[in-house]
């Protein structure tokens, strides 16, 4: 009678999945908080360009929709913990640690550049103490995210808050803010990303990771442009769009084109 021995079998590792265990033992392990810091810039960055495959689940989805499917992605990375609108002088919108280490950052959907040096400016002087590097993430969901984010990097180095409607109307405010951002410098520039230096309000210098997500969906093949659905979408967020150029502007100037056409798009559409 013949017997049948059954061995387990250990294939040999690829080298992929020796860099994923590696990398997997690096964020659990890291060596310091520099290589924390670098190793989830990265991540986050690479979770980006997954989540912008799959830009129709994103392009109207909320901002805490999208912070907490990232969130989501880097505990599965091997991080220890991920969470969104932690406690910490108010709701921080992500805080991610490991290694023992901790880096928060903030979430702002890109509607302009004053509402997104809104959220630069929660993170500076409401969520941030010791911390010595942090994150702005900016979820843009119409076309044109390269132009948009360039924009507003062009709109801190150029100072641009300082004739804003909405930020400075308050001297004794304005004075403060420039106290951190009037000698802010940027580096490492990229399409999606770049590198901000400015001083907190402890007077101590915190480098600022900005990095930008596309997930606009606006396609404009024939099933596409019958989407009914779609369409709607995309002209509610025109009008916000338009609403919140306007506010910049003190409720002053209103492109009525821009208005009319949006408008009716949205009037008209029937689901």
């Amino acid at each position: 009678m013949a017997v049948i021995v059954m061995t387990s079998y250990h294939p040999e590792l690829s080298s992929a999945h020796k860099n994923r265990l590696l990398c997997v033992s690096k964020r659990m392990r890291a060596d310091s908080y520099d290589e924390f810091v670098t190793f989830l810039e990265k991540d986050i960055s690479e979770q980006f360009v997954r989540m912008e495959s799959a830009s129709d689940k994103h392009y109207c989805a909320k901002e805490d929709s999208i912070t907490n499917e990232l969130a989501g992605n880097l505990i599965n990375l091997g991080y220890d913990d991920a969470d969104e609108q932690t406690k910490k002088n108010g709701a921080v919108d992500l805080t991610v640690s490991s290694s023992g280490y901790t880096w928060i950052a903030e979430a702002k959907l890109g509607k302009s550049n004053p509402q997104v040096f809104e959220g630069l400016l929660q993170l500076v002087t409401r969520y941030v103490k010791r911390d010595k590097q942090a994150g702005l993430l900016v979820y843009c969901q119409k076309a044109g995210a390269v132009t948009f984010f360039t924009n507003f990097s062009n709109y801190l180095k150029n100072k641009k808050w300082q004739q804003s409607a909405t930020i400075a109307k308050d001297a004794k405010q304005l004075q403060k803010i420039n106290n951190s951002f009037n000698s802010l410098t940027i580096s490492n520039k990229e399409d999606y990303s770049f590198d901000l230096i400015v001083n907190k309000p402890s007077g101590v210098d915190l480098k600022v990771k900005c990095i930008c997500l596309d997930v606009a969906h606006e396609p404009m093949d024939a099933s596409g442009r019958a989407a009914n659905s779609l369409k709607l979408e995309n002209a509610r967020l025109d009008l916000i769009q338009i609403f919140e150029d306007w506010k910049e502007t003190d409720f002053e100037d209103l492109d009525q084109a821009k208005l009319k056409i949006a408008l009716g798009d949205f009037l008209e559409i029937k689901v």
